[in-house]
C-alpha cells in the first residue's frame, strides 16, 4: 500500500501502482486547498503582468467608503493578529510531531551522507510510525481553516484569507504568532506558578528557586509576580515577533533571517527601555525633583535592610526578603494596645541589626523624625496607661477600714456584756439554797419521819398478831432444841453459849407462854449476829442460826394458823423495818445512827453523804419527798462550777448518773454552759478583735491593724505592708473583704497600688521631663512590677470586678518591650561628604587649556560638562533619596515590607531573567523548515506547495 500524509495529518493509503496524477486529484478533492487571493499573471520572463489599463477613469471615493476601507483594513490587521495567535499556539501543540519528523530527517540525511541511496534512506528514516499518533500543525490549522470556511459558508459571506495582504498583516500575523506561542507556554508556567502558590503560599518563591535551574529559568519569576513575568514575556514575544517581521520584509522566506530578526527585535527592546528610563531618571536628578527615586534607590534601600537584618543567601544565590516582610508584617503592631503610638522597624521584627541600623540613622540628618516620633511614642503610653488609671483617694481605704473597725470592737463589746448578763440569769436556777447543815436537817429529819412510821407499822403488826400470852409447854420447847443440839458434833455444841444452855435448864422448872419462847427467839437472833460480828465467830452464828431457827419452828407449831399468818406479816414487817433503818453500813442507817452524844454524823455532812448514786437511790427509796429532793440537787449543785462551760460540762459527764435522778435538771445544765460558752466566746472576740485590728492606742497584728497604723498621708507605706505580707493576696482580699467591697474603699485601693507603681515605674529626674513636664514611663520597670507576684496578687484581687484594667496594663507593658528597641543597640554612625554637582575649578580650567591648545573643541567639553553634571546631580539626587528613603522605611515598618517585598533580592533576581517562551515559536519555526525540506513531491503537490 502507498501511504500519503494528507494536510491535517492523517495518513491515507492508496493501492500499489496507483499512478500519481490519480492520487494528486483524490487528495486534492478530499483535502480542497484554501482560498487565495489570485496572483497577478505573469509574463514568460515570470514578471507580473502589468494589470490592463481601466476602460474609463475610477470614480472618485466617497467618505463612506474610505471609512468602510479603513475599517476594512483595519479588520484585516486584527484579522491576521488573531490566526497568528491560532497558528503560535498550533505550532507549540505540533512541535512534538516537528522534533519527530526533525529527528527523521537528520536520520534520512545522515544515511544520505554514508552513501545509502536516497529513496533507501528516506524509507529507513520514516520506519518510525508514531509521529502519526501525534497532532501536526499544518493539520490543527488546515482543521481551523475547515471550520471557519464552514461557518463563512453558513452565514453566506466570504471566507477569512488565509494569507496576509500587506505590511500591516503581514507584521500582525507575526506578532500574533509570538504572543500565541509565548503565551501558551507561558500560561502553562503560570499554571504550575498558581499550583504551586495556592499549596505552599508565601513559601512556593523559595521552592522554585531550590526546584533546579529549569524551576529558576520558567517558574521562579512567575511565582515571583506573575503579572511583571506575563508582561515581560509578551513584551518580548511582541519585539520577536515586530524583529521578525521586519527581517522577512528584507529577506522572505528565510526562517533564519525570521530567527535572527526575532533575536535583533528581543534585544533592542530591551536596550530601548533601559535607554528611555534611564533619561527620565537622569532628567528628574538634574531638575532637583524632591520625590526622584528609582530602582536604584530602592534597590540600595532594600539592600541595606536585608545587610542591616543578617538575611544570609546560599553562594551563588541572592538573599530572599520572604522570612523578614513576614516578621515585619507578623510583628507585633503596638497602636492595638497604645493608640497613637508607632514602632519602628526594629520595634516590629525585634531584629538587633536593624535595631543598630536604627540607632546610627537616629543622630543623623533626619533625627528631628526620630526625636518626633520618641516625644510622640512617650505621650501615647501616658496617655494610654493613664486611661486606666483609678479615680479613688487612698484615705478613703483607710477611712473605711477605720470606721468598719470601731464597729466591730463596739458590737463585740456590746455582745460579750449581753453574754455576760445571759449566762448570769441561767446560772441563778441552779445556785444552791441555804447551807450544808439546813440541807442536812432537812435530810435527816425525812429519814427519822419515814422510820417512825416503819416502827409504828411493825409495833402494829406484832400486837396484830398477840401471841406473847399464848401458853406453851416448856418440855416441847427444850425438846425442839435438843433435837437440834444432840446431832451437833461436839465442835459445834461447844460453840454454844453458856447463857443459852443455863436457860434452857430454867425453863423447865416454871410454867411458859409463847412470850417465852419469842424472847428467846430475839435473843437467839441477837447473838449470832454478835457473833458473825467477832473474828472467827462464823461457826458459832452457824450454830445459833441452826437454835434459833429450832425455836422458830416450835413457835409456828403451836400458833393456830391465822396467828402464824399475822406472826409473819409482823415478822415481815420487822424485817422491812430493819432493811431500810438498821442495816449496818448503809447510809440511811449511817445517817441516823447516834450515840451518847447525839447523831455521829454531823447535820453539814448528811446530805453530802447521799449525792452518790446508790446513796440516793437508798435516800429516796425510804424518803422521796420534794424536800428532800431539793436538799440532795441543791447539795449536789455544791460542786458544780458554773464559771465555765468546759468546767460545767465536766461536772455534768461526772454526774450524768445523779442529774437524771432530777427532771430537768439536765437541760438547766445545758443551758448554763451554753451561755458561759458563749460568754467567753464574746468576750475572746472582743479581747480577739482588739489585738487583730488594733485600738487608736495600739496597732493591731493582721493586715487591717498594720494599714491602719499609719495615716492618711502615709498611704504608700500602708500599702507596702500588703505587699510584703507573707501572702499578699490573703492580705489585699482581707482588706476589701474587711469593708465588704465598699467602692470608694476599693478605689482608694486601687488609687494608694497606682501610686505605688508609678512611683516604681516613672522616672523622677528633672532632664527626663518631655516638652509637656511628663515624666516618661520606664517599661522594664513597668513590666518588672507587674510581673512581681506579689504586686499582680494583690492587683488581681483589688481589681477582681475589673479585671481588664490590669490585662490592659499587662497588654501595654509587654507591647513597651518592643519600643525604641534602637536605645539597646548603638554602632557608630556614617558620615560622608556631599560633592557639588558641578566640576571642580581645576577640571574647568584643564578643560579651558586644552581647549586653546586645540586638543579639543567646544563639542566635547559641552558634552563632558554635560555627562559630568547629569552623573553627579543623579548621584547627589540618589543618595538623598536613599537616606530620606532609609529612614522612611525605618519609622514605617508597613512601607519597608512593601520595599523589602517588590525589591526583595531573590526576586529581581527571578525577574531580571531574560523572557524565554518567545524561543518556542522559533524553535517551531526552525522545525518547520525542517520538516519541510523533507516533504516529497508528492506531498507538497497535495499541500500545495
Amino acid at each position: 500500500m502507498t501511504e500519503i500524509e494528507a494536510p491535517d495529518g492523517s495518513i491515507v493509503e492508496f493501492p500499489d501502482g496507483t499512478p500519481d496524477d490519480v492520487i494528486i486529484r483524490a487528495m486534492k478533492q478530499a483535502y480542497p486547498a484554501p482560498a487565495a487571493a489570485q496572483p497577478a499573471p505573469e509574463d514568460a520572463r515570470g514578471v507580473p503582468a502589468a494589470a490592463p489599463a481601466p476602460a474609463t477613469p475610477a470614480a472618485e471615493p466617497s467618505m463612506a467608503d474610505m471609512i468602510m476601507d479603513g475599517a476594512g483594513a483595519v479588520g484585516g490587521v486584527l484579522d491576521q493578529g488573531a490566526r497568528g495567535v491560532a497558528e503560535g499556539v498550533t505550532n507549540i501543540l505540533g512541535l512534538p510531531r516537528m522534533l519527530m519528523e526533525g529527528k527523521n530527517y537528520l536520520v534520512g540525511r545522515g544515511l544520505s551522507a554514508v552513501g545509502v541511496p536516497e529513496d533507501t534512506a528516506d524509507f529507513i528514516a520514516n520506519l518510525d510510525p508514531s509521529r502519526f499518533l501525534l497532532p501536526s500543525a499544518e493539520g490543527m490549522q488546515h482543521a481551523g481553516d475547515s471550520v471557519n470556511n464552514a461557518i463563512a459558508d453558513t452565514v453566506g459571506v466570504n471566507r477569512p484569507q488565509t494569507e496576509p495582504d500587506n505590511v500591516a498583516e503581514r507584521f500582525s500575523n507575526r506578532i500574533g504568532q509570538e504572543i500565541g506561542a509565548g503565551g501558551l507556554m507561558a500560561g502553562g508556567v503560570l499554571g504550575k506558578a498558581a499550583s504551586m502558590r495556592a499549596a505552599l503560599g508565601e513559601a512556593a518563591p523559595a521552592a522554585a528557586r531550590s526546584g533546579g535551574k529549569l524551576s529558576q529559568m520558567f517558574i521562579e519569576p512567575a511565582v515571583v509576580n506573575p503579572g511583571t513575568y506575563l508582561g515581560k514575556e509578551m513584551s518580548a514575544a511582541t519585539a520577536a515577533g515586530a524583529g521578525a517581521a521586519t527581517a522577512n520584509e528584507v529577506f522572505p522566506d528565510s526562517p533564519y533571517a525570521d530567527l535572527a530578526g526575532a533575536v535583533l527585535g528581543v534585544g533592542g527592546a530591551s536596550l530601548g527601555g533601559k535607554a528611555v528610563r534611564s533619561i527620565g531618571e537622569m532628567g528628574k536628578a538634574v531638575m532637583g525633583s524632591p520625590g526622584y527615586v528609582d530602582d536604584v534607590v530602592r534597590n540600595s534601600v532594600a539592600d541595606r535592610l536585608v545587610e542591616a537584618a543578617g538575611v544570609r543567601a546560599a553562594p551563588g544565590q541572592a538573599p530572599d526578603t520572604t522570612d523578614l516582610v513576614n516578621s515585619i508584617m507578623d510583628g507585633p503592631r503596638i497602636d492595638q494596645q497604645i493608640p497613637g503610638a508607632r514602632e519602628s522597624l526594629a520595634d516590629r521584627t525585634r531584629n538587633p541589626g536593624i535595631g543598630s541600623l536604627e540607632y546610627s540613622r537616629q543622630s543623623g540628618p533626619n533625627a528631628g523624625e526620630f526625636n518626633a516620633r520618641r516625644q510622640q511614642n512617650a505621650r501615647a503610653v501616658d496617655t494610654a496607661i493613664s486611661a486606666n488609671a483609678p479615680d479613688g483617694n487612698p484615705a478613703n481605704l483607710r477611712s473605711e477600714l477605720a470606721l468598719e473597725r470601731d464597729r466591730q470592737i463596739t458590737d463585740a463589746s456590746t455582745l460579750a456584756t449581753n453574754a455576760q448578763d445571759d449566762a448570769a440569769r441561767a446560772v441563778e436556777p441552779i445556785t444552791p439554797k441555804g447551807t450544808a447543815s439546813m440541807r442536812g436537817n432537812t435530810v435527816r429529819a425525812a429519814l427519822e419521819e419515814a422510820r417512825d412510821a416503819a416502827r409504828a407499822r411493825t409495833s402494829a403488826a406484832y400486837q396484830n398478831a398477840d401471841i406473847t400470852g399464848q401458853p406453851i409447854e416448856a418440855e416441847g420447847l427444850i425438846n425442839a432444841i435438843d433435837s437440834v443440839t444432840s446431832r451437833m458434833p461436839q465442835a459445834d455444841q461447844a460453840n454454844l453459849p453458856e447463857a443459852l444452855i443455863g436457860r434452857l435448864q430454867r425453863l423447865g422448872d416454871d410454867p411458859a407462854t409463847m412470850a417465852e419462847a419469842t424472847a428467846l427467839r430475839s435473843e437467839l437472833q441477837q447473838m449470832g449476829v454478835a457473833a458473825s460480828k467477832k473474828p472467827g465467830g462464823r461457826n458459832e452464828a452457824r450454830v445459833l442460826g441452826q437454835v434459833e431457827a429450832a425455836v422458830d419452828d416450835f413457835i409456828f407449831g403451836n400458833l393456830p394458823s391465822d396467828q402464824q399468818g399475822a406472826l409473819r406479816e409482823a415478822r415481815a414487817a420487822r424485817h422491812a423495818e430493819g432493811s431500810s433503818f438498821d442495816r449496818v453500813g448503809d447510809p440511811v442507817q449511817r445517817a441516823l445512827a447516834q450515840n451518847d452524844a447525839g447523831y455521829k454524823l454531823g447535820d453539814e455532812n448528811v446530805a453530802k453523804s447521799f449525792t452518790r448514786t446508790q446513796a440516793m437511790d437508798r435516800l429516796f427509796q425510804e424518803a422521796d419527798t420534794p424536800e428532800t429532793r431539793a436538799a440532795i440537787r441543791d447539795e449536789m449543785l455544791t460542786s458544780a462550777d458554773t464559771s465555765r462551760a468546759d468546767k460545767l460540762q465536766s461536772f455534768i459527764d461526772t454526774n450524768s448518773e445523779q442529774i437524771e435522778r432530777f427532771p430537768g435538771l439536765r437541760d438547766e445544765l445545758s443551758q448554763v454552759a451554753k451561755a458561759r460558752g458563749d460568754e467567753a466566746t464574746a468576750a475572746a472576740r472582743k479581747t480577739d478583735l482588739e489585738r487583730t485590728l488594733g485600738t487608736d492606742e495600739k496597732p493591731g497584728r493582721s493586715t487591717v491593724g498594720k494599714y491602719l497604723q499609719y495615716s492618711d498621708a502615709n498611704s504608700d507605706k500602708a500599702i507596702r505592708e500588703v505587699l510584703s505580707a507573707k501572702d499578699p493576696k490573703a492580705a489585699a482580699d482581707e482588706l476589701l473583704t474587711f469593708v465588704g467591697d465598699d467602692p470608694a474603699a476599693v478605689q482608694g485601693a486601687r488609687k494608694a497600688l497606682w501610686e505605688n507603681m508609678s512611683k516604681a515605674a516613672r522616672r523622677t529626674g528633672e532632664t527626663t521631663k518631655d516638652v509637656t513636664g511628663a515624666q516618661e514611663w520606664m517599661p522594664e520597670k513597668l513590666k518588672n512590677w507587674l510581673a512581681d507576684p506579689r504586686n499582680r496578687e494583690v492587683a488581681e484581687r483589688f481589681y477582681k470586678d475589673d479585671p481588664e484594667h490590669i490585662t490592659n496594663l499587662q497588654k501595654i507593658a509587654d507591647a513597651l518591650q518592643g519600643l525604641d528597641l534602637r536605645n539597646s543597640a548603638k554602632v557608630p554612625n556614617n558620615s560622608g561628604t556631599a560633592q557639588s554637582a558641578l566640576p571642580s575649578v581645576e577640571t574647568l580650567g584643564s578643560m579651558g587649556l586644552a581647549y586653546k591648545r586645540g586638543q579639543i573643541g567646544p563639542a566635547f567639553i559641552v558634552t563632558r560638562l554635560g555627562a559630568v553634571i547629569a552623573r553627579r546631580s543623579v548621584k547627589a539626587a540618589r543618595a538623598g533619596a536613599i537616606e530620606k528613603m532609609l529612614d522612611d522605611a525605618l519609622l514605617n515598618p508597613d512601607a519597608a515590607a512593601l520595599l523589602l517585598k517588590e525589591n526583595n533580592p531573590a526576586n529581581r533576581a527571578a525577574l531580571a531573567r531574560r523572557a524565554k517562551t518567545w524561543f518556542g515559536a522559533e524553535a517551531a519555526k526552525i522545525m518547520n523548515a525542517l520538516s519541510a525540506d523533507d516533504e516529497t513531491d508528492m506531498e507538497k503537490a497535495v499541500n500545495g506547495r
